[in-house]
């Protein structure tokens, strides 16, 4: 019988159990992407804490990419020797370190010297040139840092996303048009990456469906993603169009996209990793063993507890004790709200 903590390879990387951190905004970079202390800590803990891998949040590969706050950055190489020392932090902790990489808009300056923002219908060839260089630059400078992947963002109504979809993809050339050409600008940067980065891990991000009339269904992210793993993608993360953040999800409905990620994982021969709700050992020991889905990611449960694999690990096999309330999106890094609560009369108390 398989287990969460058995040791595995996803692809070349090997992995001291199955738990993955998804990548979670933690809004803390400077705005020219670099990393304050408090972000290190951030990472730092989580790897302490016994994640097999850290995806580290959404990191535009653009200077002027601002669709959040805090976003963190590879445009450039000078960023490159602090995320280096980060990634031989978490090394220390037996942890996989990944890039996920990503653009939320892309913005254009005119020949008057502003920044106008173009959807994927209004890009001209040249401009999607821009955002494949952009993309392929970035993930060299992931592998300088010494990062052990690198996971496009594929998801969530970013740049990537709008492309695959239909509902916001109405080119007729090469770009668009069909499946195949909806997708091409992935596929390119996959081609891009392979040939000036070389070996190394490559994920994606990306929606089961965009969860609206004319967008993306699960249909066609199938057949896309069977293109992408043609293309040479290493492992995919199974995600949607950011339910979490509109409704509240209990414990007994984890997994949310486990469906689609068990039929996904029957057509493709890499690893596949589900993503959303998981809160319990025995749910996704259940997927494991009996829907062969190998890796899980987790983000709220470890906002809430960071060293939440040891102690599953330990034998305290309690499940997470996040209730999914989604304040940890409004406070100060996203850090639980009921943590800062505790500490603030911990505090009190002592004093």
């Amino acid at each position: 019988m398989k287990t969460l903590f058995d040791e595995t390879l996803m692809g070349s990387l090997r992995m001291k159990n199955r738990l993955v951190r998804s990548a979670t905004g933690e809004n803390l970079a400077t705005e020219k992407g670099n990393l304050p202390k408090d972000l290190v800590d951030i990472y730092t803990d989580l790897a302490k804490g016994g994640v097999g891998m850290i995806i580290f949040s959404f990191t535009s590969v653009d200077s002027v990419d601002f669709a959040r706050e805090g976003l963190l950055r590879l445009h450039d190489d000078s960023l490159v020797p602090e995320y280096r020392k980060l990634v031989e932090e978490i090394h220390k902790y037996d942890c996989v370190a990944m890039s996920q990489l990503a653009l939320g808009i892309y913005l254009k300056q005119t020949e008057t010297g502003q920044s106008i923002s173009l959807e994927p219908n209004e890009m001209k060839k040249e401009d999607i040139e821009d955002v494949i260089e952009k993309f392929v630059s970035a993930a060299r400078r992931a592998k300088e840092a010494g990062f052990d992947g690198i996971q496009l963002h594929g998801g969530h109504g970013f740049v990537l996303s709008k492309f695959m979809s239909p509902l916001h993809n109405h080119r007729q050339d090469e770009y668009g048009g069909s499946t195949k050409g909806r997708a091409k600008i992935i596929l390119d940067i996959i081609q891009g990456i392979r040939e000036r980065v070389g070996d190394i891990h490559l994920s994606i991000k990306i929606n089961s469906s965009d969860g609206m009339p004319g967008g993306l269904m699960p249909e066609e992210s199938l057949m896309i993603c069977k293109l992408l793993e043609e293309a040479g993608m290493d492992s995919i993360e199974v995600s949607g169009n950011s339910p979490t953040v509109t409704k509240i999800v209990p414990c007994k409905n984890e997994g949310f996209y486990a469906p689609f990620a068990v039929e996904l994982q029957s057509i493709i021969n890499i690893p596949v990793i589900l993503t959303g709700g998981h809160r319990s050992l025995q749910h996704m020991n259940k997927l494991l063993n009996e829907e062969g889905i190998e890796y899980f990611s987790l983000s709220r449960p470890l906002i809430k507890e960071p060293g939440l694999p040891n102690r599953w690990k330990s034998g305290d096999e309690k499940p997470s004790n996040c209730i999914s309330c989604n304040r940890c999106f409004k406070m100060y890094g996203n850090r639980c709200a009921l943590n800062r609560k505790k500490e603030s009369r911990s505090s009190l108390e002592s004093g």
